[in-house]
């Protein structure tokens, strides 16, 4: 859809104690080329009794909720035909459906691997927390919808899914040779047969 543009905002807060990343400010969304525009605000945590993730085969895990949109700041954006995906910092890696008028759905928090894990798979349980206070990987900065599916950068490395969201396998410097682990950006150069993806690290 050419003329839907998806934005989103960070702003300054005075009111906090002590230095932030910022605050988030949502995202909005124009479907006619920036003539007029739908506000979403910055997607939060409900609180109890949803502070956790059903995955696909049934497995809980449990999250520290974000309730408020300070470090919760959404860096980077990437859309497909049918979802949205937002990195927001303390917020994680979310994703939530677009339907055919471009209107967004609830953003739902994915599991990225914890620093500890190399990667999640869809059949097992695990024993951990999102939590962004604990897990670099869970502090996300940058993410892209590519033709081999959805990356993500973070402060512990790059996670790709190639099945929308339902696992995720991380590559470290120390697994994998890359040139640090605090990735802020994502490229996708597409050739006529491959395609490979940068980093901004």
């Amino acid at each position: 859809h050419h003329s839907t543009i998806f934005v989103s905002t960070i702003f300054d807060s005075s009111v906090t104690p002590t230095p932030t990343s910022g605050v988030g400010g949502g995202i909005s969304v124009s479907t006619d080329f920036g003539v007029s525009w739908t506000h979403i605000p910055q997607p939060l945590d409900p609180g109890a009794p949803a502070e956790y993730i059903i995955r696909a085969n049934g497995d809980t895990i449990p999250i520290v909720s974000v309730r408020t949109a300070i470090d919760n700041t959404t860096f980077d954006l990437a859309t497909t035909d049918t979802s949205i995906w937002i990195a927001s910092f303390a917020g994680g890696i979310r994703s939530a459906k677009i339907n055919s008028s471009q209107a967004i759905g609830n953003f739902q928090l994915t599991a990225l691997p914890p620093d500890a894990l190399d990667e999640t798979l869809p059949g097992q349980n695990y024993n951990f927390t999102v939590d962004p206070f604990a897990n670099l990987n869970h502090r996300a900065f940058s993410v892209i919808t590519a033709r081999d599916g959805i990356w993500a950068g973070t402060a512990n490395g790059i996670n790709h899914s190639a099945d929308n969201g339902l696992s995720w396998k991380k590559f470290t410097h120390q697994n994998s040779g890359i040139s640090g682990n605090f990735v802020t950006a994502l490229g996708e150069q597409i050739y006529t047969e491959s395609n490979i993806t940068y980093r901004n690290i």
